[in-house]
């Protein structure tokens, strides 16, 4: 099946399975956001739509964990299960795989029965990770992503092996790149491994699982940093800004076509320990968060139909993140300086913007 120019909804209802276990008194289902069998209302002591409520707070802390991994979550009396893609038996295709978020993803595919394609630049960091998911079927293939005929290899061995390819994630990157003017060569790098590595997974195997007309996923790491677009690292927020855009056209592209079963997500870590974000550090700063955390939140939303999937950190809440992000897009519409957050002529009125009462719409 190839794309078409098709309108459909945000998201493929078909590609979410149906809920199951008690659900809380008062729970409507209809469509939301484009997804069926969406919970509208939860009614509240207070009378206020606890759907509508909890839109504005960081939903991880409403998940009840429990021990299976494959069990569905608990969310306001609601059983949420994973994305349909997330099925045992499944293929996960896993770039930037052999540590990091990448290798937190394979853990916890592994533990939802799916079988796992783990990318990376070197076999002897793949070979370890590896090492780690006993009694998961795994193979491993170095790959640069900069390079799309290695991304077309990566792609001819894992439909060679498997014959399916259920979630694509492309996770690796690299840092740091440079200022607008500076570091030239670290410019080309990043670019290539961040911007490009992420184009060319989504060129090499997009149309190959539209075509398998089974549930699917893409999902592509994004960063804050290609949101507001702090200043320092310039080539490194270019290539996060334009991961996002790719994500949202690519997301557009999917559900248009008609019958398609294919979902975009963009995953947005917080401050997150890596190999890459220690720089020699080796303890986990207090105000970050572990892999896991980044992909327990990645797994929940995907379950949920969500296209925007950005996490909080210890440091960093969800309504800090919102306001951050909305001042950054007033820059344009109130036609402030370039970056005004971090001009010191306006310092005093960002911070009086975190402290005031919620600037978000209530519905």
């Amino acid at each position: 099946m190839r794309m078409t120019g098709r309108s459909r909804p945000r998201q493929n209802p078909a590609v979410f399975a149906p809920r199951t276990g008690t659900l809380a008194r008062g729970v409507r289902y209809g469509p939301r956001n484009g997804v069926a069998n969406q919970p509208i209302a939860v009614a509240s002591a207070d009378g206020y739509s606890s759907t509508n409520r909890t839109s504005r707070k960081a939903r991880h802390e409403l998940v009840e964990r429990t021990p299976d991994p494959r069990q569905p979550k608990l969310i306001q009396g609601v059983m949420m299960p994973p994305h349909a893609a997330l099925s045992p038996g499944r293929v996960a295709v896993i770039t930037g795989g052999a540590s990091g978020i990448g290798l937190a993803a394979a853990r916890r595919f592994a533990a939802l029965g799916m079988k796992l394609v783990l990318a990376d630049l070197r076999q002897d960091a793949l070979d370890k990770a590896a090492a780690e998911l006993d009694g998961a079927t795994v193979i491993t293939v170095p790959t640069d992503v900069s390079r799309i005929e290695e991304v077309q290899r990566l792609k001819e061995r894992a439909y060679a092996e498997f014959g399916e390819v259920a979630v694509l994630m492309n996770n690796a990157g690299t840092s740091p790149g440079g200022g607008p003017f500076d570091h030239y060569d670290r410019w080309q790098r990043v670019l290539g491994v961040n911007l490009w590595g992420v184009i060319n997974g989504v060129h090499a195997f997009t149309q190959a699982m539209v075509d398998q007309q089974t549930p699917g996923a893409i999902v592509n790491t994004g960063s804050k940093q290609g949101i507001t677009c702090p200043p320092g690292d310039t080539a490194y927020n270019i290539t996060k800004a334009g991961v996002k855009v790719l994500t949202e056209g690519l997301a557009h592209a999917l559900r248009s076509i008609a019958g398609g079963q294919v979902t975009a997500h963009l995953l947005v870590p917080g401050s997150t320990f890596t190999g890459m974000t220690a720089r020699g550090r080796t303890e986990k700063p207090p105000g970050s968060w572990t892999p896991d955390q980044v992909v327990d939140v990645l797994v929940e939303r995907m379950g949920k139909g969500d296209f925007y999937i950005v996490c909080p950190d210890n440091d960093v809440t969800t309504d800090v993140d919102n306001r951050r992000i909305l001042w950054s897009a007033e820059d344009i519409i109130r036609n402030r300086p370039a970056l005004s957050r971090w001009h010191p002529d306006y310092a005093e009125e960002f911070a009086a913007f975190l402290a005031a009462p919620s600037p978000f719409r209530s519905n």
